[in-house]
């Protein structure tokens, strides 16, 4: 794990109790979802918060004007000027993935990638999400991409494993075993 990765996963790792202490977990994750979104529609506050040419002080100043319409919880508020004062901003967004994560798997969430070479069909989607919850014991979420270079069948990932039935492999499979049978 990176430097960057393992302060992230600490620092979402114990916001992530203090969320569970307050029975607040969900609405920190929202908040946090909704302040990143701030971050990405609007350059200027992206630069202001993540930038450290600004003083921390006048950091803190702008997120409090900017947190009070947003209705944060004082949690969430505290966290961020932390992040500022630790000059620990940079890692905001890993933050926001790790803390995601923790509440996933506090959930039994389960998020499975499927590419395919055409769009699934209603049905297929809710195959795919009954053969994965039986397999993981979990709630699944599917995110769907489709790839024509597949040519058809789908890859799945699911965490770190990669279920490919895929044509274009199968096709590479074939030519790789026909090839060390000449060889």
């Amino acid at each position: 794990m990176k430097q960057h990765s393992l302060f992230a996963h600490r620092y979402a790792k114990a916001l992530f109790q203090i969320a569970l202490a307050e029975q607040q977990t969900e609405e920190i994750a929202a908040q946090l979802h909704t302040f990143a979104k701030q971050l990405t529609q609007h350059p200027e506050l992206n630069d202001i918060f993540l930038n450290p040419v600004y003083a921390p002080a006048q950091r803190i100043a702008i997120l409090s004007a900017l947190a009070k319409p947003l209705d944060f919880l004082p949690q969430t508020q505290k966290f961020l000027f932390f992040l500022i004062e630790k000059k620990r901003t940079e890692l905001f967004s890993e933050i926001c993935s790790q803390y995601q994560e923790l509440l996933d798997l506090r959930n039994d969430i389960v998020h499975v990638h499927v590419t395919s070479a055409q769009t699934l069909d209603e049905s297929t989607q809710q195959s795919l999400k009954q053969i994965f919850a039986k397999q993981t014991g979990r709630t699944v979420v599917l995110h769907l991409d489709t790839d024509p270079d597949l040519i058809g069948g789908m890859i799945a990932r699911v965490g770190n494993r990669i279920y490919d039935g895929s044509v274009k492999s199968r096709f590479a499979n074939m030519k790789n075993h026909l090839l060390s049978q000449i060889a």
